[in-house]
């Protein structure tokens, strides 16, 4: 049981949340998962949490970089479901 109090649900891509998850920071419970897709249960610090490093690589310089070009595109995805 969860004592953090009340979860939202989200579908998210999973190639910025994975990342997210990989660094140890606060990623939820995951609920579900497919190629293109991975659903998470969020207590509010964790969407929060979530939210905040989406809006920091979606707003990342680092766009004109190939490396990273996928995964600011994919935290830009993930913040527009968090909003």
């Amino acid at each position: 049981m969860n004592n953090e109090g009340p979860t939202r649900t989200v579908t998210l891509p999973p190639r910025f949340y994975d990342d997210h998850a990989d660094r140890d920071l606060p990623a939820g419970r995951v609920i579900g998962r497919t190629r293109k897709s991975v659903t998470v249960e969020l207590t509010a610090a964790e969407w929060t949490e979530l939210r905040s490093d989406a809006d920091h690589y979606a707003n990342s310089n680092a766009y004109g970089d190939p490396e990273f070009r996928g995964l600011i595109a994919s935290a830009r995805a993930t913040l527009r479901r968090l909003t």
